[in-house]
């Protein structure tokens, strides 16, 4: 611009001097010598003046247009720093910046804002989530997609996903879903050191957007509880299954003549009752534990005596271990005050011991069952040793579990309904305390229940 503006200026002067050359030569008696050193000197003396103007000019012109082309260059880069207000000449082209500056600036804000939010609720997310185009390379995956597909470790996209995952299965899956025109869904049973189930879903992103968006849903526990209750549904039925046989057949035998049979009948009617006695206390225990996982169970809290309480319960079952020879004790151990109480149902600490108690001497043979206890500030810890049969490392997660018999035939051969140690540990969950297992198989096992101190 400076030198268009100098180049306008010369060619005004030599137009100018040259007009005014031309009107002196042609007036009279013009001197054509003099009348041209006048024109040089003229066309001197207006360059001297002009081309310092004409610089003045340009760059009083050039350096407002020049702010606002590295303004426009800032803005196109992403850096919204407001455009400085130029002179009256440019004000107006200045302002338009500015606020078309402070109009992107509060647009991407607020991108910056949405994808925030965005990023924010995908990683919260129980489901994981996984974009990826349509070579199956990773376009976005949350945390938890990436935990229950077991990412290693660094950034996922970009990568492919048989590159982050082994499971041929879940590439299946990405892969039809790229091509289904509905959105694929399917579960898969993730094959690794720890089962799992995944419960699938991959929906292609649309036309203007090739690849496709995989939701994953961790079905593992639900499938464990359908499993649990399959289980249960069939142990109940072989449980009620049994009894109501005995009685069916009994009844059977004295309708076909052995009521008039007096040395016979009475064999039969005892059949009868202890089956019927069977049914009516696994219906109990099922309506118990019921009430129990529901937190409808009728507890009246208060201070129980521990002391009294464990006296109580080996008085109840002496005469049982006296019967198999077994010794039966109860003793406090190391620290445990005398007057102990724990904060409780009195019913609810009854029978938690007495199921306890009365599975020891059930599985125990020979030696000893003994109930222990021991304090801290805040629980009492009751403890029911035996030196039975013991439990196998692989089965003593699960003996809390309802109708879980480590050894079928002899469980049931030793009578129960199986719901005994399941009601233990949900009573003592009613009463804000724990229950817990350790055995050594051969040697012996030994139940701890720890529930809250009265006064602690």
């Amino acid at each position: 611009m400076t030198w268009r503006l100098l180049r306008a200026f010369l060619v005004v002067i030599l137009l100018g001097t040259a007009l005014h050359a031309a009107v002196r030569l042609a007036g009279p008696a013009a001197d054509a010598g003099r009348v041209a050193r006048e024109a040089v000197l003229a066309a001197a003396l207006l360059a001297a003046v002009a081309v310092p103007a004409a610089l003045l000019l340009a760059r009083r012109l050039t350096a407002p247009l020049a702010a606002l082309t590295a303004a426009a260059d800032r803005l196109a880069a992403g850096d919204f720093t407001p455009t400085p207000a130029g002179p009256p000449e440019v004000a107006g082209l200045s302002s338009a910046l500015a606020a078309a500056s402070a109009r992107l600036a509060a647009s991407f804000a607020e991108v910056d804002r949405d994808r925030d939010r965005l990023r924010a609720v995908l990683a919260g997310m129980v489901e994981g989530v996984v974009a990826f185009d349509p070579d199956q390379t990773v376009l976005f995956a949350n945390d938890r997609a990436a935990a229950l597909l077991e990412f290693p470790a660094g950034p996922a996209v970009g990568k492919k996903l048989e590159a982050l995952t082994r499971q041929p299965g879940v590439q299946a899956a990405a892969a039809r879903g790229l091509t289904s025109p509905t959105p694929h869904r399917e579960e898969l049973v993730w094959a690794g050191p720890t089962a799992k189930s995944l419960l699938v879903y991959v929906s292609r992103l649309g036309a203007s957007n090739p690849g496709a968006v995989m939701v994953l849903h961790d079905t593992t526990d639900l499938r464990r509880l359908e499993r649990l209750r399959q289980d249960f549904v069939a142990n109940v039925s072989h449980e009620l299954k049994t009894p109501l046989a005995n009685i069916q057949s009994s009844v059977e035998v004295l309708q076909d003549g052995a009521m008039d049979d007096p040395a016979v009948r009475g064999n039969f009617l005892y059949e009868i009752d202890e089956a019927a006695r069977r049914l009516s206390g696994l219906v109990m225990d099922l309506i118990g534990l019921a009430r129990l996982e529901g937190g409808s169970a009728p507890l009246e809290l208060g201070p129980v005596d521990v002391d009294e309480a464990v006296q109580a319960c080996l008085d109840r079952h002496r005469t049982r271990a006296e019967a198999k020879g077994l010794g039966l004790s109860g003793v406090a151990l190391g620290g445990a005050p005398p007057t102990l109480a724990v904060w409780a149902d009195e019913e609810a600490v009854a029978q938690i011991l007495d199921n306890l108690v009365d599975n020891a001497i059930k599985y125990t043979e020979a030696g000893r069952v003994t109930v222990r206890w021991e304090a801290t500030p805040q629980q009492v810890c009751l403890e029911v040793a035996d030196t039975g049969v013991g439990i196998p490392g692989r089965d003593l997660p699960r003996v809390f579990e309802r109708f879980y018999r480590v050894d079928k035939a002899r469980s049931r051969a030793k009578g129960g309904t199986g719901l005994g140690l399941a009601i233990v540990k949900h009573m003592a969950q009613a009463l804000g305390g724990t229950a817990g297992a350790e055995s050594v198989a051969g040697e012996g096992t030994t139940f701890r229940v720890c529930l809250p101190r009265a006064g602690g």
